[in-house]
Order: structure tokens, then C-alpha cells, then sequence
């Protein structure tokens, strides 16, 4: 009897059963069976969902600076960065105001009358910081009370203090070229007889300047004195002696 096993039947058999084994693990139904494989895929992006409702508006902000560069002057007016080129401030009461970074190219801020016959404007506590005279000769601060200001990194080039009161300045870092500080006034009450009551000259250029004069309460340093030459540093820092100043004055 011949064998139902031969090799050539074995092995096209065995062909048949890998195939269906295959094709049953794909998915594919063979005589009523299946074998169900899982694929995993990502699916498809959702659309974008709607717009949310508006919040709540926030808390109202502070109110900004109040600009008053065509006012006439008044205490604690603001000035900053304004343009008060030619502006006259004779006799007018500023205390307070500020100053700072405006340009005042050929302002008057005092009387040229001799005597002081129009009276002092007073500008006590203005903050001239960064204040720009852009450069004039003529920039006039003539008969004005100026106690407790800072001009500190202030353009005073060629500006005059005749007559005015200077006391409790900081200067520090002042272009203050060919300034005028001749004849300066008697600052009352700040404790004494003096013309002028502690004013900080550091890193201020006094170049070509007038009428300087050292007293005890002045700060010198690093200052370029009106001869060109330095202060120096420290106790005995001075530019008494070195052009446009005069001896002590009390």
C-alpha cells in the first residue's frame, strides 16, 4: 500500500498549514475561524474647541504723571522732560517742582536786575536731576533760592548763580563749564552767616568757572577745577587755589 505520507505530500501539507496559519493571524475568516489581531494607531487630531468666555477687567491703573510744561509755575508743578526753552520763572513760588530732564535753553529762573530789585523766585526742593540748559551762556539763575535741589548729572553750562542762595546742593556729576557763582546771597536760616552751606561738587567739571569759594561744608571730589586741574580725593580734596575761586567766606 502506497504511504499517504510521502515527502513531496508532506511538505506541500506542511506549506498549506504554515499559509492558513499565517492568514488566520491576519484576521482573515478560514473554514469559520478567526484570529482577530490589535492594531494600535493614533487617531486623528480633534477639532479646536470654542473660544472661551472674556474674564473679568482688572483693577484700574494708577494715574500717570501730569505733564504741565505751558503752566505757570506753581509748587511741586512737574516739568519733567519738558521743553522751557526761553520760559521766565521771575518771582515765581516752584518749590517742589520737578525738573528733571527738561530743557531750558535760555531760561530765566531769576532777576538780572542788580540788588535782586524783582525779588527770588523760590524753587527750594526742585529736582533738577539730568536737567539740560542745552548749552547756553545764558541760562539764569539769578536771585533764586535754591536750598535742598539736586542737579546732579545736570548740563549748567555758562549758567549764573549771582545773588542766589545756595545751600544743601548736590552737584555731583554736573557740567557746570564757565558757571558764574559771584556775589552769591546770604542763605538764611540754614544755621549760619555763610554765602553758600554744603554743595557737593563730585565728578562736577568746573571748568572756566566764577566766583567759587571754598567753604567748610563744600565737597570736592574727583571735581575738575576751574583751571582744568583735579581736586583729588578725600580730606584735603579742594579746588581753593586752583582758578575762579577766592579764600574761605563766613
Amino acid at each position: 500500500m502506497k504511504s499517504l505520507f510521502t515527502s513531496e505530500s508532506f511538505s506541500r501539507r506542511l506549506t498549506i498549514l504554515l499559509a492558513a496559519i499565517a492568514l488566520l493571524a491576519s484576521g482573515i475568516a478560514i473554514g469559520g475561524l478567526t484570529m482577530n489581531r490589535t492594531v494600535s494607531a493614533t487617531g486623528v487630531t480633534g477639532a479646536t474647541g470654542a473660544t472661551g468666555a472674556t474674564g473679568a477687567t482688572g483693577a484700574t491703573g494708577a494715574n500717570g504723571l501730569a505733564y504741565d510744561c505751558n503752566a505757570t509755575p506753581y509748587p511741586g508743578i512737574n516739568l519733567a522732560a519738558c521743553d522751557l526753552s526761553g520760559k521766565n520763572f521771575i518771582t515765581h513760588d516752584a518749590p517742589g517742582a520737578n525738573l528733571t530732564r527738561a530743557v531750558a535753553g535760555s531760561a530765566i529762573f531769576g532777576d538780572k536786575s542788580a540788588g535782586c530789585t524783582k525779588g527770588r523766585s523760590n524753587l527750594v526742593g526742585a529736582n533738577f536731576t539730568a536737567f539740560n540748559g542745552a548749552g547756553q551762556q545764558d541760562i539764569n539763575f539769578q536771585c533764586v533760592n535754591l536750598g535742598v535741589i539736586s542737579f546732579v548729572g545736570a548740563n549748567l553750562y555758562g549758567a549764573t548763580f549771582t545773588g542766589s542762595y545756595l545751600y544743601n546742593i548736590n552737584f555731583s556729576n554736573a557740567d557746570m563749564r564757565h558757571s558764574n557763582f559771584s556775589n552769591l546771597g546770604v542763605a538764611p536760616g540754614v544755621g549760619r552767616t555763610k554765602f553758600a552751606v554744603n554743595l557737593n561738587f563730585t565728578h562736577a567739571d568746573l571748568t572756566g568757572a566764577i566766583g567759587l569759594v571754598q567753604y567748610l561744608d563744600t565737597v570736592w571730589s574727583d571735581t575738575f577745577c576751574p583751571d582744568g586741574t583735579n581736586s583729588g580725593r578725600g580730606p584735603s580734596a579742594t579746588c581753593n587755589g586752583h582758578g575762579g575761586t577766592t579764600s574761605p567766606r563766613l
